[in-house]
């Protein structure tokens, strides 16, 4: 699993989506991973698979100080490699974190619907 620092602002607007909409995700990182995954899908539905034989590496992620406090969350690295592959196909970013904001804004805005997660 790969881990990335958010933004305690971000991670607390994720919180209130949380609060208005519990029947999407239960923290801040289900509803980030699920967001993520969502975006993967409809971007590749949009543009086409993104599969890439050659794994070249993009950017290296923003390590070292932040100006900010940050929250980790972590990711699974089978869906971090969909993303940087996704990434390199559309040239949308640099960077996966940067994916999962993008996609996790869609989401909080009412752009993109995530759907209810199914009961267990």
């Amino acid at each position: 699993m790969a881990t990335f620092h958010f933004t305690r602002k971000f991670i607390e607007r994720c919180q209130d989506f949380i609060c208005n909409n519990p029947r999407i995700a239960e923290n801040p990182q289900e509803l980030i991973l699920r967001a993520g995954r969502m975006a993967v899908y409809i971007l590749s539905e949009k543009f086409g698979d993104c599969e890439d034989p050659e794994e070249t590496p993009l950017e290296n992620e923003p390590s070292g100080e932040f100006r900010e406090e940050t929250i980790p969350i972590r990711i699974p690295d089978k869906d971090v490699q969909q993303v940087r592959r996704l990434i390199r196909k559309l040239g949308l970013g640099r960077t996966v974190i940067n994916f999962y904001y993008f996609a996790t804004w869609m989401v909080l805005l009412g752009i993109w619907k995530l759907p209810e997660k199914p009961p267990y």
